[in-house]
């Protein structure tokens, strides 16, 4: 019996070691230059405007938006209860004109709003496709 419990443990181990190597894969940032915020940031408000989301969407819930494909971005694990890399934070903050304890707060949140509303998960999925979509336009056309 112990010879079977052994060849179980190395096998759990093999996938173990097989699921990190998947989740770092997953973590990884898609952006890492901090000075693209702002232009996600533009590029969600003219998406939202030119959907007139604006006037259906308080504006917490527009910086959790905000906030959400910011973290997907740069800090995907931030979203799991990770801890921000620095200078994120501080970045969001000021582009969202809000303090960096509150960035703190809606960051917590949004993980929680996208797992549990519908209608936030829809919204978000929309607008990081269009986001993803103009930040590789503009990474293949070059400077």
């Amino acid at each position: 019996m112990e010879v079977l419990n052994i060849s179980r443990i190395r096998e759990i181990r093999l996938q173990i070691s097989k699921l990190k190597v998947e989740e770092k894969q997953l973590l990884a940032p898609s952006v890492k230059d901090l000075s693209k915020v702002s232009r996600v940031v533009g590029i969600i408000d003219s998406d939202d405007r030119r959907l007139h989301i604006y006037g259906q969407m308080d504006s917490t819930t527009r910086r959790q938006t905000k906030i959400f494909i910011i973290l997907w971005l740069y800090s995907p694990g931030t979203l799991l209860g990770d801890d921000m890399p620095n200078g994120l934070r501080k970045t969001i903050s000021s582009e969202l004109h809000a303090s960096p304890s509150r960035i703190s707060d809606l960051a917590h949140d949004v993980g929680f709003l996208w797992f549990n509303s519908s209608d936030f998960r829809e919204h978000v999925e929309y607008l990081w496709c269009e986001v993803q979509a103009r930040l590789d336009l503009e990474t293949s056309m070059g400077p």
